[in-house]
């Protein structure tokens, strides 16, 4: 897999008339550098002097010019990179040819025909890296003389697709100047887009996206790794780690579900933010209050996490029920599905619902339920890495946590690896051709067919990151090296809490101070089910009466709709309280 840099952006031209017999491969391009007057274009540049025809019937010779920056981090090798030019008609119905001199910093690099969409040119690595070799800081200035039309293509660079560097424009007064949208003179960093060399797997198409606008508060180029030591788990010691810089990025998180996934994913975009990353966090408007004074951005994600909550405890997962599918549920479930789907690629790529910022996501976070996220960042050819509280990796330590599990048929490792691929399946046959609607009709992507869904995250080797304790569940050692347990992330919210209700403050038998503690009452337990308590809470609530009547116990409870009028005095129903704030209260 390669990545295209998007190059359309950010050029200026200047024409002139053409000199009988002139060679443009011996023009002075030292003189043309120097021009003052410079127009600002976009590629593919069409004459509006002759609207008629990119052609110009030999009565102009054209020069554009494009200035940029290659940043390297202090630990990456000095990458190949080439330039390409392709038809605007992706059809290529007619082969384009055009006489063309390039210079990388009045370097002559080419001199010929750019013959569509065959030409690729390398970009000599002793012109790319020879400046500014402490900060690994390079920029350039590339200009092109085409003969007999002006240049009616796009531009791409191609870099190798493990690279770590970052294409920045430069711009320069002209383009400064005279172009209105860049009046605030923010960088731009250009969109990247995978194309996928085994064309059975998963093949895509290149994207005219608009460019991405880098935050707006103050930031370095890179940020440094802040780690400087880590545990060597097989020799039981602290290693040191080398310091090392991350260019800083424009992170989406596509996240699904109730607040007990948003929760960590904000502490996780908070943690992402203070480096120096633009970070919004996209999921259901339910949301939307907690995101925003948490400080990140927001975008919202269609659907409500109490229905989809609701269906998934209803029906022991995702595979639905007959009475589910008799009442309409499935139905109803297939659109709110599908409408999930289209919003993950706005969040994306749309900008701010609020204050009308520009974003396009350069990195892609996302748990596994919100689904858009490898078609999302296959479009853009970005990179995407999975968060969640739940293993969703194949194993043969434990099963999928929404697989109905019978160990009769064989032996316990078997089944726990075979459940991965069963509820994928079962996924796919239920939703499949949506997902597919959506590669075809939003992002205008090919179809995709099961074999293919089912290996392209092992394929791709999408790193996961799972957010539990290793000491509760322990890295499954048949899981991979881009697979890894990180332990949990903490909100801290109980730092700030300063308003507990007066009846919780009387059930824990505190004073105003909340520091003092009266020891007269005993601790009480927790009692919580989160968002998903299930169809038959009356029942559940049976169960945890008649066991807190046999051990005695005094309990908070948390997650239940249920009149609080009705519980026995040893039982106080809570609300939205912080954990880290509560727990240091109970038993």
């Amino acid at each position: 897999m390669s990545l295209n840099i998007n190059f359309d952006h950010s050029w200026s031209y200047y024409h002139q008339p053409i000199i009988t017999n002139d060679d443009i491969a011996n023009a002075t391009v030292t003189d043309i550098m120097n021009i003052c007057n410079w127009s600002p274009a976009e590629l593919p540049h069409i004459s509006r002097t002759k609207s008629e025809t990119t052609f110009t019937n030999k009565s102009e010779k054209w020069w554009y010019r494009k200035h940029f920056q290659c940043i390297l981090s202090d630990s990456q090798l000095e990458q190949s990179v080439s330039l390409t030019f392709k038809s605007s008609d992706n059809n290529y119905r007619n082969s384009l040819a055009i006489s063309s001199v390039i210079w990388l910093d009045a370097v002559n690099i080419f001199s010929g025909v750019l013959q569509i969409p065959q030409t690729s040119i390398d970009l000599p690595k002793t012109l790319l890296y020879s400046s500014d070799m402490e900060n690994r800081n390079y920029q350039h200035t590339l200009i092109v003389c085409s003969m007999d039309a002006c240049l009616s293509f796009s531009a791409s660079l191609i870099l190798p697709h493990d690279a770590i560097i970052s294409i920045k424009d430069i711009h320069d007064n002209a383009t400064i100047r005279r172009t209105s949208d860049l009046s605030q003179k923010h960088d731009n960093i250009y969109n990247y887009v995978a194309s996928f060399d085994d064309v059975n797997k998963h093949n895509t198409n290149t994207s005219d996206s608009k460019r991405v606008s880098l935050p707006t508060y103050d930031k370095q180029e890179f940020c440094d790794i802040v780690t400087e030591k880590i545990i060597d788990r097989e020799n039981n010691q602290i290693a040191d780690v080398n310091r090392t810089k991350v260019p800083l990025l424009t992170i989406v998180m596509l996240i699904v579900g109730s607040r007990g996934d948003i929760e960590p994913i904000i502490a996780y975009g908070k943690a992402l933010r203070a480096v120096g990353h633009r970070v919004r966090l996209a999921t259901h408007e339910k949301f939307r209050k907690f995101v925003r004074d948490n400080d990140l951005e927001y975008f919202p994600l269609a659907g409500d996490p109490d229905e989809i909550m609701s269906f998934m405890v209803n029906n022991s997962g995702i595979v639905p029920s007959i009475s589910s599918i008799l009442k309409g549920n499935l139905f109803r479930r297939r659109r709110l599905f599908f409408d999930i789907l289209k919003s993950t690629w706005l969040a994306c790529t749309n900008n701010d619902d609020e204050t009308d910022a520009s974003f396009q996501a350069e990195v892609i976070i996302a748990n596994p339920i919100s689904y858009g996220h490898i078609h999302c960042a296959q479009k853009l050819g970005i990179p995407l890495h999975m968060v969640f509280t739940m293993p969703y990796s194949p194993t043969i330590a434990f099963p999928h946590p929404l697989a109905n599990i019978d160990y009769s048929t064989a032996s316990n490792e078997r089944i726990n690896v075979f459940s991965y691929s069963s509820v994928e399946t079962l996924m796919w046959l239920g939703i499949g051709d949506l997902i597919n609607k959506f590669r075809r009709t939003i992002l205008d992507l090919p179809s995709l067919n099961i074999s293919q869904v089912r290996s392209m995250m092992v394929d791709e080797k999408v790193p996961y990151t799972y957010c539990w304790s290793p000491s509760l569940v322990p890295k499954p050692s048949d899981w991979p090296f881009y697979i890894d347990v990180s332990g949990y992330f903490f909100l801290n919210l109980g730092k700030n809490y300063k308003t507990p209700p007066d009846d919780l403050l009387a059930f824990l038998g505190l004073q105003t101070n909340l520091n003092n503690h009266i020891d007269e009452t005993s601790l009480p337990i927790f009692i919580g089910f989160g968002s998903i308590i299930g169809h038959d809470s009356h029942r559940l609530l049976d169960i945890i009466l008649k066991s807190l009547m046999q051990t005695g116990y005094r309990a908070l409870l948390s997650g239940f709709d249920i009149d609080s009028n009705h519980l026995p005095k040893n039982i106080l129903k809570i609300d939205d309280i912080p954990h880290d704030w509560l727990f240091q209260y109970g038993e």
